[in-house]
């Protein structure tokens, strides 16, 4: 999905990544239609006012089908549940499109993220930090055993973490369900 401000020359970016087992329609609540869905818990709708309010462009993709459900290629080593496919090279692309057709601020993309949305916004970060201005990682740790490059530049980074998540280990070690081992949020 992409929402798009009344003026998108030199509007900032923001992409919003769902999380494993989501869609963008359990993220923003519109269907591909662009009709508001009227059931449902939608954490990032506020983000259609906000962008409306602040003429912010929305980038809201979909992952990759995997046993059924959408998920993310985060760089989990040993992840049962992520994609093999270059989401990387999927984003990167999408944002590439959005900054040339729309002229949008190159210098103002921004990502965020739950759970496996927040671990992608950390490879966006460690692997294109030159096209990311800043990222906010909710419930996301980096991964121990990282199949990704990482990067020597530095860019702003939120974490959003709880001590008594029942997934994702504050301390690191292995999430549950196999879905791989993180570093702790300290480490991150």
């Amino acid at each position: 999905l992409l929402f798009l401000p009344d003026l998108t020359e030199d509007a900032p970016v923001v992409i919003l990544v769902h999380g494993f087992g989501d869609n963008f329609n359990d993220v923003i609540g519109i269907d591909s239609s662009g009709l508001a869905l009227e059931e449902g818990a939608f954490p990032y709708r506020v983000w259609l006012d906000i962008a409306e309010e602040e003429n912010i462009i929305l980038v809201i993709p979909n992952g990759t089908p995997v046993g059924g459900q959408l998920g993310w290629n985060d760089c989990r080593g040993g992840d049962i549940g992520n994609p093999e496919e270059d989401d990387l090279a999927f984003i990167a692309s999408l944002l590439d499109l959005v900054l040339t057709n729309y002229n949008a601020d190159r210098n103002r993309v921004y990502a965020t993220g739950a759970s496996n949305g927040g671990q992608m916004c950390i490879r966006l970060a460690q692997e294109i930090p030159e096209k990311i201005a800043a990222i906010a990682s909710i419930s996301a740790s980096n991964a121990a055993n990282s199949e990704c490059a990482e990067s020597a530049i530095p860019i702003p980074a939120l974490f959003i973490n709880g001590t008594e998540d029942p997934l994702l280990p504050y301390e690191g070690g292995q999430m549950v369900g196999g879905r791989g081992e993180v570093f702790s949020v300290e480490q991150t």
